[in-house]
């Protein structure tokens, strides 16, 4: 993983959210920035690409419908799993509302002996390692625009 920090505004854009929803996420404290977070007024949020991960993963969980608290407990396992690369590569299954119940799988058997086990409505299959790709591979491109010094806009 990169060691590069971006601002809140590189980080919506590499995670395709809109400013707003990063800054929201931001101040209810669901994902932090860990290259630097705010101190008062007129410091700026920098954000490490696992960070930038894990707020394209709050923005995919949402959009499933799962609530604040759910995601918190979920963002909260993923971090006692630790941010090294295998978690990355893994499979997210959420199954169940407020309290949901996650658990990773790495191989396609796993995946679906745990699908098959679990038969709960509103299961949810998040595929971080997919998401990990993309954010990175765009993270990549907007480091070499700065590198070059051509106009950062990362589609």
């Amino acid at each position: 993983m990169s060691n590069q920090a971006f601002s809140a505004t590189e980080a919506a854009k590499l995670a395709n959210l809109p400013y707003w929803k990063v800054d929201r996420i931001a101040r209810s404290r669901i994902v932090t920035p860990s290259a630097r977070d705010t101190h008062g007024t007129g410091t700026a949020r920098r954000y490490a690409l696992k960070d930038i991960i894990a707020l394209r993963a709050v923005s995919e969980l949402q959009a499933c419908g799962i609530g604040t608290r759910g995601i918190k407990q979920i963002v909260s396992f993923l971090r006692e799993q630790g941010t090294a690369e295998p978690v990355l590569t893994r499979r997210l299954i959420v199954t169940g509302g407020t309290t949901p119940d996650v658990v990773l799988v790495e191989t396609d058997e796993e995946f679906v002996n745990m699908i098959s086990t679990l038969r709960a409505p509103g299961q949810v299959v998040l595929r971080i390692g997919e998401l990990a790709q993309e954010v990175s591979e765009r993270a990549a491109e907007l480091v070499e625009l700065h590198a070059t010094g051509e106009r950062a806009d990362v589609a």
